[in-house]
């Protein structure tokens, strides 16, 4: 798993589901995400990878009380100052 592999040289990865992304805190996506996202999570989870997902797109998605995953909510101003402390940012 490259994410293993990834936090094996001390490194610090952070998730955050944004837009539809934010369906994965389900842990299926009702046929819009490709396949179940449960799994992933849950090892991600296990690895002590922080989790975030941004408010607004829970609410556009009408899943503000739908966390199933021990994520971090952000509004917009904490997605930003999560992006802006990170040294590499994959989209």
């Amino acid at each position: 798993m490259s994410v293993g592999l990834t936090l094996e040289d001390g490194n610090r990865v952070h998730l955050l589901l944004i837009d539809k992304g934010a369906l994965a805190v389900l842990g299926y996506s009702g046929g819009l995400l490709a396949g179940e996202t449960e799994k992933p999570l849950r090892t991600l989870e296990d690895l002590s990878v922080e989790i975030f997902v941004h408010e607004t797109s829970l609410d556009a998605l009408n899943l503000a009380n739908e966390l199933k995953f021990g994520v971090t909510r952000l509004d917009d101003a904490g997605v930003e100052k999560l992006i802006d402390k990170m040294d590499v940012v994959i989209s």
